[in-house]
């Protein structure tokens, strides 16, 4: 969700949550962010970690620094299945 969804969403909560005078304002309930597991598309060695938990992201940020130890033998593989499917 994008912050002003969930500032949206915590809104309606609060709204929800009035029940007593007009100065009143109650709400109950938690708000919770998901999680989001992140994967390489490729096995990888992990060099380094650029954020904490809990740091704001921004989309385009880099998270980590992976390494792959086995590019030569992957780029030469993949050149031999890109040669093969140009030869049918």
């Amino acid at each position: 969700m994008r912050p002003s969804s969930w500032t949206a969403l915590l809104g309606a909560f609060l709204w929800a949550g009035c029940g007593g005078a007009a100065n009143e304002l109650e709400g109950h309930g938690s708000l919770e962010v998901p999680e989001v597991d992140l994967a390489p598309p490729a096995a990888a060695r992990l060099v380094e970690v650029r954020v904490e938990e809990g740091d704001s992201v921004q989309a385009g940020d880099t998270l980590a620094l992976l390494t792959q130890t086995d590019l030569p033998a992957a780029l030469s593989g993949q050149r031999a299945r890109l040669a093969e499917a140009q030869a049918r």
